[in-house]
């Protein structure tokens, strides 16, 4: 074609940063995605969990809320989202409810410092279904902090 286009420096920087910019929110549209995927596994993990413990099965809970609990720790996961951190605390509940029945560890201090943080953040927003709950256990994950 012949026909040569004199870039300056200033619009080659601004072509970058676009692009850069176009990028940056395709990775936190890739990153969104994951998180929401693990969410939807931990949903569906955590009524297995459920139907293990209705029917006795409280090892493979265990390891259940377990391994789910791993899954929550990872970079795709913002463990300051409402969402997250609910699903924190319900596995934390189960690991904490089954771990003395069986001899084993509870939750990690993170994972328990989440599930608190969630229990103070609703303690006025109506939730019913966890009142009766978060009486008892802000003060026992207030003293599991204590011990690990």
């Amino acid at each position: 074609l012949g026909i040569t286009h004199a870039l300056s420096k200033a619009q080659v920087t601004a072509d970058i940063r676009r692009l850069a910019h176009g990028f940056g929110a395709a990775c936190q549209l890739q990153i969104s995605i994951a998180a929401n995927n693990v969410l939807v596994s931990v949903a569906f993990r955590m009524g297995q969990v459920m139907k293990m413990i209705e029917k006795g099965n409280f090892e493979e809970a265990y390891t259940v809320a377990c391994k789910t609990l791993g899954a929550l720790s990872s970079e795709r996961v913002d463990r300051s989202d409402e969402g997250s951190m609910m699903s924190i605390f319900y596995m934390v509940d189960f690991v904490e409810t089954l771990a003395p029945k069986l001899g084993k560890f509870g939750a990690c201090k993170d994972d328990i410092l989440v599930a608190l943080e969630f229990l103070k953040s609703v303690r006025n927003k109506q939730r019913p279904s966890l009142e009766e709950r978060e009486k008892q256990l802000i003060p026992y994950f207030e003293e599991r902090l204590k011990q690990a």
